[in-house]
């Protein structure tokens, strides 16, 4: 066990709103019967110039717009804040697909010349993070992690790694998914992991279909204590464990160790912990896995869980940010209502389809 890192500040863009609050808001019961019907491109150009729309794909751009938000919530807003900062950012690996796409067309029905010149660097899975420090000029680490569902919340546990072990004191982590294409629809929707009716989604029952896959991004400001504590920094909460692991074979295992090493890794006990944000892929294998893996982990204890996937849909690498924002949302809004006690800690599960599995540890300040 490390020591804790403060949570700072946090955005997120997606199908529900182009900021937290928006989306936090369609989340409320009165909403609790709108489904997801028509999944298109999100507008965000009002956060970018023409040049800047046109040289960068949807999945950096809505990297980038997540990043803001959240360093704008950290009040974080000089270069002399970010010069150090280090940027993670999850993908899922396909997502410029609808870019390349175009240009490929471009290509074939119009000639070489017209392929855009900006198309080598902006599909690169690279470019999230690359384009988030360059706009504030940081230079501390970077990269993207590539790990299908649970990239965000592996980009989240470098983040934490990097200010525990390597001296960095200031990380922007998350996750992102550029627009859908046709393409990438139709083939998980060919290996039934995916559909395009989000009414199909009803995880842990026989008869549930994956959910819709869904654009957007979110993004968490994470620092050292005493980073926060110098600036005053409205601490929103800490990161305390993380763990991940690969394995496929025996999904039963592998997610409940990775459970048990990322409460092993916060230095908590399954006792403490007031929800748990799962995986809930609707695919019935799947679902019985993590239902048996809960069980052994909080040994047969009923323990609050919430399926936010209802709603945004899959946001491929970007779920496991936007489930951690939404979860501290959940647990303020908790504590405002007197509920759960003092108990103020949540497990968000990302197990994604290809063995990658990931769990993370947070808790309300």
């Amino acid at each position: 066990m490390g020591s804790y890192v403060a949570i700072t500040g946090y955005g997120m863009v997606n199908h529900l709103g182009k900021n937290v609050q928006e989306a936090w808001s369609r989340l409320q019961p009165s909403n609790a019967h709108e489904f997801i019907e028509d999944v298109r491109p999100l507008d965000v150009t009002e956060y970018f110039e023409k040049k800047e729309r046109k040289r960068l794909d949807s999945f950096t751009r809505y990297a980038m717009v997540a990043s803001m938000e959240a360093l704008t919530h950290a009040n974080i807003n000089s270069p002399h804040e970010t010069k150090g900062m280090g940027v993670y950012v999850g993908a899922a690996g396909n997502g410029a697909d609808q870019f390349l796409l175009d240009n490929h067309h471009l290509l074939l029905e119009r000639g070489p010349k017209r392929v855009s010149p900006y198309y080598s660097s902006a599909s690169m899975i690279n470019s999230p993070p690359a384009e988030i420090a360059i706009k504030n000029g940081s230079h501390g680490p970077s990269g993207t992690i590539i790990a299908g569902e649970a990239g965000s919340l592996i980009a989240i546990g470098h983040g934490l790694r990097a200010i525990q072990n390597e001296g960095t004191s200031l990380i922007v982590a998350g996750g992102t998914q550029g627009d859908i294409s046709d393409l990438t629809r139709e083939g998980y929707e060919r290996l039934n992991i995916s559909q395009s009716d989000q009414r199909a989604y009803h995880p842990y029952t026989e008869d549930s279909k994956g959910p819709v896959l869904c654009a957007g991004a979110g993004s968490i400001v994470m620092e050292s204590m005493e980073s926060a504590e110098r600036r005053g920094a409205d601490i929103l909460g800490t990161v305390m464990g993380f763990s991940m692991g690969t394995r496929l074979d025996r999904m039963e295992e592998s997610y409940t160790a990775t459970m048990r090493s990322a409460l092993k890794d916060a230095g908590v006990t399954p006792k403490e912990v007031s929800i748990v944000i799962p995986q809930a892929a609707g695919i019935p294998s799947y679902d019985r896995a993590e239902e048996m893996a809960m069980d052994a982990v909080f040994q047969g204890a009923t323990v609050p869980t919430h399926v936010f996937k209802r709603k945004t849909g899959n946001l491929m690498a970007a779920i496991g940010v936007t489930n951690t924002i939404f979860a501290l949302q959940t647990l303020a809004f908790t504590r405002e209502q007197k509920r759960w006690g003092n108990k103020a800690i949540a497990m968000i599960n990302c197990f994604d389809f290809q063995g990658h599995n990931a769990s993370l540890v947070i808790k309300l300040a």
